[in-house]
């Protein structure tokens, strides 16, 4: 069972997606993942410092983040793009519909 915290976040999730992913649209875990954590910083905070004593907290919290999305959006492939430390990796694609 996720952390209280998590699921605090993934609360957010239907808000994010109004907000800035109309039906249709294509993005990446990153974009997600930016407006999420831009939008609910205190959780996201709370939620990383759960994080702190494993090796590589953001990676390790960010993967949790974008596995969830399957619940609301269509995984259509994978693409490369800059994660928060401006390296590029490849993560997943979605569609909203």
């Amino acid at each position: 069972m996720p952390h209280p915290l998590l699921n605090a976040m993934f609360a957010h999730y239907p808000t994010i997606l109004s907000n800035y992913f109309p039906i249709g649209s294509r993005f990446d875990s990153h974009d997600f993942i930016q407006k999420l954590t831009r939008d609910f910083q205190s959780d996201y905070i709370a939620i990383l410092n759960h994080y702190i004593a494993k090796p590589a907290p953001f990676k390790l919290l960010h993967r949790q983040l974008s596995r969830h999305l399957h619940m609301h959006v269509s995984e259509i492939g994978h693409r490369d793009s800059k994660d928060i430390f401006g390296d590029d990796v490849s993560n997943t694609y979605w569609e909203r519909r």
